[in-house]
């Protein structure tokens, strides 16, 4: 299954068990807030080198779900974070 379908099930699935996605991390991480995305590089010394979450696929797979959120977000009139 690719991302964007992933997001997709998952999103429907929020939706119909009217459970609210849970972003804690992400905001300060930048994946929200649009700072980070597939083609963002990190330098040697950040800690985001090293951590799993930071992977180019797993990036990928995140902003999967981002893009869901700023498409939601626009037919509410708001941010992707909001949304979340």
């Amino acid at each position: 299954m690719d991302a964007r379908r992933g997001a997709q099930r998952r999103a429907r699935y929020l939706r119909r068990t009217r459970n609210r996605l849970r972003s804690v991390y992400p905001l300060g991480a930048g994946f929200l807030t649009g700072k980070i995305d597939t083609s963002t590089t990190f330098s040697a010394t950040d800690f985001r080198t090293i951590s799993p979450r930071f992977a180019p696929d797993a990036r990928a797979a995140n902003m999967a779900v981002v893009d869901l959120l700023r498409r939601l977000g626009e037919q509410k009139r708001a941010t992707p974070a909001q949304v979340a």
